[in-house]
């Protein structure tokens, strides 16, 4: 007599098993509309008594006896908005929604999660560090060239431009103060001159030209077309720098500068 009401129990004993109806009661029952849920790991969505307003008819699959069984058939296809699943264990993959009412179904729809902004941030490190790195190579290359002229000039083989050293601009030796002269003609051109100063940017000479004095390098700046500024610098070699534009000027003893 034991026996016999205990064998209709044997299924109900058997650990982790669960029927459709239960696993459709868990989530949809008690009046239960909607809300979220993990199934294989993909969170989901779920829309109680709902489908997918396109689903997949064709592959439908019977006796899928939960939604964790019916989710994965929709795994790891991106184009796939979900699955539909039954209480009587039918699984339809869901192409797209929104969901349109069906009795006794469940809509399980993907969550979409973002790309994370530290995603967004690393790729940019990356395409920041591939421009640092390209103009790090060009520096290295550069930084050999200034190298080779400098040891160049060090052993005597600088060059020394062609100087006439006519015209009216003053080469400002022995001038203690920031003496400043405009108008002055030279070399074909007008410049304005301030002793004791310095200034320039977008460097023509590396690592210089070797002048007696100021006249000698404003004709040098006058022989390139894209120089504007030329200064001297109170040194006895490569004293001579030469760029394409004026910059702010600051005060340095022994210096002058002229600009076109």
């Amino acid at each position: 007599m034991r026996v016999s009401v205990l064998l209709p129990l044997l299924p109900l004993l058997v650990a982790g098993q669960t029927t459709p109806q239960q696993e459709y009661d868990s989530l949809c029952g008690a009046g239960q509309t909607t809300g979220t849920t993990t199934l294989g790991g993909a969170q989901y969505t779920y829309h109680c008594n709902m489908r997918a307003s396109n689903g997949d008819n064709a592959g439908m699959t019977s006796g899928v006896n939960t939604p964790a069984d019916c989710a994965s058939r929709a795994a790891g296809n991106s184009a796939l908005a979900g699955v539909s699943w039954t209480r009587g264990g039918k699984c339809v993959v869901a192409n797209s929604g929104p969901p349109v009412p069906q009795a006794n179904t469940i809509f399980f729809e993907k969550v979409v999660t973002p790309t994370s902004p530290c995603c967004q941030e690393r790729d940019d490190c990356r395409t920041q560090l591939q421009a640092c790195e390209t103009a790090r190579d060009q520096y290295k290359t550069e930084r050999d060239q200034f190298k080779a002229e400098r040891d160049t000039c060090r052993a005597g083989g600088s060059t020394t431009p062609p100087v006439t050293g006519g015209g009216s601009v003053p080469d400002c030796r022995g001038q203690t103060g920031n003496a400043a002269y405009t108008g002055q003609s030279q070399a074909g051109s007008l410049w304005s001159v301030n002793c004791n100063m310095a200034g320039g940017t977008g460097l023509i000479t590396r690592p210089g030209l070797t002048v007696p004095s100021l006249k000698e390098c404003v004709d040098a700046c006058a022989a390139q077309a894209t120089c504007k500024v030329a200064t001297v610098l109170p040194q006895a070699r490569n004293n001579c720098l030469l760029y394409t534009t004026q910059s702010a000027y600051r005060a340095q003893t022994g210096a002058h500068i002229a600009v076109r």
